[in-house]
């Protein structure tokens, strides 16, 4: 019932947790399990699961994660364990609903991740043994026992294999990390699903999941792995509104991982990136539309330039690397494109030139006026009455409104 999710009521956070544990078991059962065998052979439901006729059993539990508490988490096991088993049983009709519950989830725990990092702390510091440091001396003090070898056998060849200790000095996940881990791992799989909601459902969730685990790169990295083909296949999809969320999640993805995805973006992604750009001004050019603003074509322009924007400090860009962005961003500096692109090329501009200063200003230089240069010196570009302007190109006006504000920024 929707009443009892309404945060102006009593709402389920009042709710005795073993009552509402049951209710939630039950709700489960009786809402996405197949019927039983005995309904399946009645005329009245002809291999019908109980979902088709409780289609609302899905957003009553998404519902739930919006009104309640972190103190729901620990019911949720059993039910997403539910969701994941029928996720890959249902046609994909059902897979939307399915894969909004995840999504609730997971945008559940972001929401009440700072108490969950307060609670998880708590736990550690209660959990500390005192005896902790004498086990492990004692540990030390065997390294045959610890391996697993007896140290009593004479032989060799009857010696069994030591075994080694998986244990790298990190603690395990949290119950909640270990939550997102999986519900990010599921996601994958619809990266690539025949339907444009899915995907846009897949990647919203996957923006959401990455910033939970981001402190924990010994989870994050591998899966980061696993999420890089079906991701980077995302950015080349037929639908450009799948393609501007994708550019969306790409900064979220690179700034968790680091630069652990730094030589796949640049060398992977950018060059495909550049070209769908360009491909998308053309066209622009070609059109000429008055609701040219408001077209997908010039959202998906502006949010490659936004992602760009936030990735270039996390992905360290240096030499050739900074050269490649600022060629491709250099044509939106013209004054014949749209204002939203214009100011989204110079950003973009001023966080290069937190990165090397130096090849920023030889661009803008390049697109100065020669003659500007010889006859004002508010450039700063003379060092001393010997310096010999150099021939410089060709100088395009187009360029001169937005050469002139980065210039005296970067000055500063």
């Amino acid at each position: 019932r929707g009443d009892l999710c309404c945060p102006s009521k009593q709402g389920l956070t009042s709710v005795c947790p073993l009552s509402f544990g049951i209710f939630l078991r039950s709700f489960v059962v009786f809402s996405f399990n197949e019927a039983p065998e005995e309904s399946r052979s009645c005329p009245c439901f002809p291999g019908h699961r109980y979902l088709d006729l409780n289609p609302t059993a899905p957003h009553v539990l998404q519902v739930m994660l919006l009104y309640t508490s972190p103190g729901l988490l620990p019911l949720l096991a059993d039910v997403v364990e539910e969701v994941f088993r029928v996720l890959d049983g249902y046609t994909a009709e059902h897979t939307a609903p399915f894969l909004s519950i995840l999504h609730s989830l997971v945008s559940a725990v972001q929401r009440w991740m700072p108490l969950l990092e307060k609670s998880s702390a708590n736990s550690v510091d209660d959990d500390a043994d005192p005896t902790d440091d004498a086990s492990q001396q004692q540990g030390a003090a065997s390294p045959a026992a610890a391996a697993g070898v007896d140290a009593d056998a004479g032989d060799e060849d009857d010696m069994p294999e030591p075994r080694l200790a998986k244990d790298d000095g990190k603690p395990p996940l949290a119950p909640f990390e270990d939550l997102v881990a999986k519900c990010l791992e599921r996601s994958r799989h619809f990266l690539s699903h025949r339907s444009a909601r899915v995907r846009l459902l897949a990647l919203d969730l996957v923006g959401r999941a990455v910033p939970c685990l981001s402190h924990r790169h010994d989870a994050l990295l591998p899966l980061a792995h696993k999420l890089w083909k079906p991701l980077k296949a995302r950015f080349e999809d037929e639908e450009l509104v799948v393609t501007v969320q994708a550019l969306r999640v790409l900064p979220t993805v690179v700034e968790a991982c680091g630069t652990f995805l730094k030589k796949r973006v640049i060398s992977e992604l950018f060059p495909r990136l550049a070209l769908t750009i360009q491909r998308l001004r053309t066209r622009a050019k070609e059109q000429k539309s008055q609701t040219a603003g408001f077209s997908q074509g010039q959202k998906l322009q502006e949010q490659a330039l936004r992602a760009l924007i936030a990735m270039c400090q996390p992905l360290e860009l240096q030499g050739s690397d900074v050269e490649n962005v600022l060629t491709a961003c250099q044509p939106y500096l013209k004054d014949t494109e749209p204002e939203a692109l214009q100011h989204a090329a110079r950003e973009l501009m001023l966080a290069l030139s937190q990165l090397d200063t130096d090849l920023v200003w030889y661009h803008l230089v390049c697109l100065n006026s020669q003659a500007a240069m010889e006859s004002d010196s508010s450039w700063g570009m003379a060092p001393g009455p010997e310096f010999v302007v150099p021939k410089l190109p060709e100088p395009d006006a187009s360029y001169a409104a937005s050469v002139t504000l980065l210039m005296a920024q970067v000055k500063r």
